[in-house]
């Protein structure tokens, strides 16, 4: 569905610390959780999907499929391509 993700953070969320920081690139994270799948997923890894709309890139495809939904107005399901790689 292209409803919200329930999971999202209140917006007082946004402004605690962020204690975590990636050696790699210097990203700031909340939780040591986050900064670990960033370093396992994401940090210096090409991107997998591709909007077909705007050609945006994404390593997460729970990122892709937010951007296509509150962006293009769309569920990712209804165009989407992958990356070869």
């Amino acid at each position: 569905s292209c409803s919200r993700n329930k999971y999202s953070s209140p917006p007082d969320q946004d402004f605690l610390p962020k204690p975590y920081s990636c050696h790699k690139c210097g990203r700031l994270y909340k939780h040591n959780s986050s900064l670990k799948r960033h370093l396992d997923v994401e940090c210096g890894k090409p991107h997998r999907y591709i909007c077909s709309i705007c050609e945006k890139g994404f390593k997460q495809k729970t990122n892709f499929q937010r951007h296509n939904s509150t962006v293009h107005g769309r569920c990712w399901k209804w165009g989407w391509k992958r990356e070869d790689g």
